[in-house]
């Protein structure tokens, strides 16, 4: 491998292959895999020669960015044996959340897998309706917030049929909590309101 720029001359039995260099600024990263299929990250700002003998690959990721009334969770692999394989009876691995709070610029590490949180959000059709799955984002807001939310067909004792709509400020204080007790806050909200 010759870094130019430089004069070269070439024998009859030699070839010759341009290489591509992938650069990154300091709000990027670039995933390098290997041969051998292993991954790496280089964090910005970085620049690498992709060389075929040694890499398959190299992309180009854009680092998350995380305001400061924002948090972030990341489930990373933790307690892999040296040596061991998944097929191996001695693999042993555990998942964990880390939880990542703003403001920060954040790169994930190659055994990191950033939470996807999917909550019920407003039916596009009908506002004021909240359906399962509709809200998905991974940068939680930890500030005061609210949502709203109607119950429809609520009968009274005298069989008047009510439409109820609400609106709930809530704050979110613990997130581990959170993550340990529930998957779609605004699910629990409807189902407290529904008793």
């Amino acid at each position: 491998m010759i870094d130019g720029p430089c004069r070269l001359k070439i024998g009859r039995q030699e070839i010759t292959q341009y290489l591509t260099c992938y650069t990154c600024s300091e709000t990027q990263y670039l995933t390098v895999t290997f041969l051998d299929g292993h991954k790496q990250r280089v964090r910005g700002p970085a620049a690498i020669w992709f060389d075929p003998t040694k890499h398959k690959e190299i992309t180009v990721g854009n680092a998350i960015e995380i305001d400061a009334s924002e948090l972030m969770v990341v489930f990373s692999r933790v307690g892999r044996h040296e040596g061991a394989s998944t097929d191996d009876a001695t693999f042993d691995e555990t998942i964990t959340p880390k939880i990542i709070k703003g403001p920060a610029l954040h790169v994930p590490a190659v055994d990191e897998v950033v939470h996807e949180f999917k909550w019920h959000g407003s039916d596009p059709s009908r506002p004021e309706r909240k359906i399962p799955g509709a809200l998905k984002f991974t940068k939680l807001r930890h500030i005061p917030d609210q949502t709203y939310f109607t119950i429809p067909e609520v009968r009274t004792s005298d069989d008047a049929v009510l439409e109820l709509m609400f609106m709930v400020f809530f704050e979110l204080e613990s997130i581990e909590k959170m993550m340990d007790k529930t998957h779609d806050p605004i699910a629990d909200f409807m189902t407290l309101f529904h008793l």
